[in-house]
């Protein structure tokens, strides 16, 4: 059985993830986000199939692109009713779903997920080529990698085209690694608070 779970970081971060086994990971994520938002972030195990068939939503999930308009990707926003609803963010990793709240009062917030292969290292080098950094096969590359995601999604941005290295002037970052199965899942908030 693949690991799947609940978790709390440092200063109230919530964070839930699960294998989507087949399910779209989109489907899989409002609904680990739901049960965030319900409070149910006390250790339980979750897989896609322990998550509700259907359910009444509580919250309404709102995203879109600020460059082209498309309602696929871009920032996530989370409405509740009669609510200040908390920032969230989500970050899919091969058939992981990985979706964290921020706790209140925080300006901006974001997560990045990636599991530690040296295919995902031989793509952090391709990308990172430009940067003067040479530990691309370290740990510390993933790392660096999930921070650059994880602030570019806290700024609304997101990486792509002729990215730039995000400014981390102002965030605290914490790394943190989910037990999956086979390879462990290594993940990065970046939060202002």
């Amino acid at each position: 059985m693949d690991a799947m779970g609940t978790t709390s970081l440092a200063g109230g971060i919530r964070i839930a993830w699960a294998n989507t086994q087949g399910t779209p990971r989109r489907q899989v994520s409002r609904e680990l986000l739901r049960s965030l938002l319900g409070e149910n972030s006390r250790g339980h195990s979750l897989t896609a199939h322990d998550l509700p068939a259907t359910t009444t939503p509580a919250a309404t999930f709102i995203q879109e692109c600020p460059v082209c308009g498309a309602e696929d990707h871009g920032p996530l926003r989370v409405l509740v009713p009669d609510a200040v609803a908390p920032l969230v963010s989500v970050s899919y990793a091969g058939q992981f779903a990985v979706v964290a709240c921020a706790p209140a009062q925080t300006r901006a917030f974001g997560i990045d997920a990636e599991f530690n292969t040296a295919r995902t290292r031989a793509a952090i080098a391709e990308s990172l080529a430009s940067i003067p950094f040479d530990q691309y096969s370290s740990t510390a590359a993933v790392y660096t990698w999930t921070r650059l995601e994880a602030i570019a999604k806290a700024r609304g941005t997101g990486l792509r085209g002729e990215w730039e290295l995000p400014d981390p002037s102002g965030f605290e970052f914490i790394d943190h690694v989910l037990p999956t199965t086979p390879e462990a899942l290594f993940l990065s908030v970046a939060i202002q608070r």
